[in-house]
């Protein structure tokens, strides 16, 4: 049973399977002079939020409408390359230097909200393939209902059924 005495198999099962899922892998993208690993965990997440002032989904929406700052691009890249845990912070800070405040911002934004995205929603594919399992689990559910038997006509006279 749960801390707040809820108890059921679905649920039971729910919670296992996250338990055994295994975690969402680094976006791995081409950035500055090489490839690196980028990864916005909760802890990642959190500082990027406490460094803007701003959840997730208010930076994805502004680089969505156009709207971004400066260090929603800066902030979410030099994050993502700390979860992303395969370089120095020296390396990044010579990364965010070389990189990102010598260069056109605009070069960055794709990369950015891709770390972002993909922090959110995983990586590309994963999102389908939920799709697809919660549209197949519905497909089951629907067929192993009985069917209701159709309304009578307006006339009261029983309606024909379309088969």
């Amino acid at each position: 049973m749960n801390g707040a005495g809820l108890s059921s198999p679905a649920l039971e099962a729910a919670l296992e399977s996250l338990r055994n899922a295994p975690p969402t892998p680094p976006l791995i993208a081409p950035f500055a002079d090489g490839k690196y690993a980028f990864k916005l965990a909760i802890g990642e997440l959190r500082g990027l939020q406490n460094k803007l002032d701003s959840g997730p989904q208010q930076i994805v929406r502004r680089f969505a409408d156009g709207s971004w700052r400066i260090d929603d691009i800066v902030e979410t890249i030099r994050w993502g390359l700390i979860g992303g845990g395969a370089i120095s912070l020296e390396d990044i800070r010579r990364l965010i230097t070389d990189f990102i405040e010598a260069r056109p911002l605009l070069e960055n934004l794709p990369l950015a909200q891709a770390i972002l995205l993909h922090a959110l929603t995983g990586p590309p594919g994963e999102q389908s393939k939920k799709k697809q399992n919660r549209k197949a689990r519905r497909m089951s559910a629907s067929t192993s209902r009985k069917s209701t038997p159709p309304a009578p006509s307006l006339d009261g006279t029983p309606a024909s059924s379309i088969d």
